[in-house]
């Protein structure tokens, strides 16, 4: 598989897409909970366990700042054919103001996952 360049990616947050957003991430995880036994030969063994998953994404400041608390469909994509698309819930969002250089001010978002993904 060829290297990816991520400057086709694409945020997008309750059916709108964000704009000028900068930056995304996605952690899908699985809770896998090991045990021992008089059976394991001294090794632990494990078993798939409960799915969750998490992110961010970062963007320029505009009107369209997600509440803290909302829930809304997501949807992460890296190029035009693969994509990851859930329901979301915004647990924090941080605005970057800098004074000193007046750069363009930015924002981030962490999400927590609400149900299943769908990877396309």
């Amino acid at each position: 598989m060829a290297v990816m360049s991520g400057k086709d990616g694409t945020v997008s947050v309750g059916g709108a897409l964000t704009s000028d957003a900068t930056a995304w991430s996605i952690s899908l995880t699985s809770n896998n909970p090991s045990w021992a036994s008089s059976n394991t030969s001294g090794y632990k063994k494990r078993v798939a366990g409960i799915k969750d998953t998490s992110g961010s994404y970062s963007a320029k400041f505009n009107a369209s700042v997600p509440t803290v608390g909302s829930e809304a469909a997501g949807i992460f994509t890296l190029n035009g054919t693969k994509s990851w698309s859930l329901d979301i819930i915004i647990d924090s969002v941080n605005i970057e103001v800098d004074m000193d250089d007046g750069d363009v001010v930015g924002y981030s978002v962490d999400w927590s996952g609400n149900g299943a993904v769908t990877a396309a």
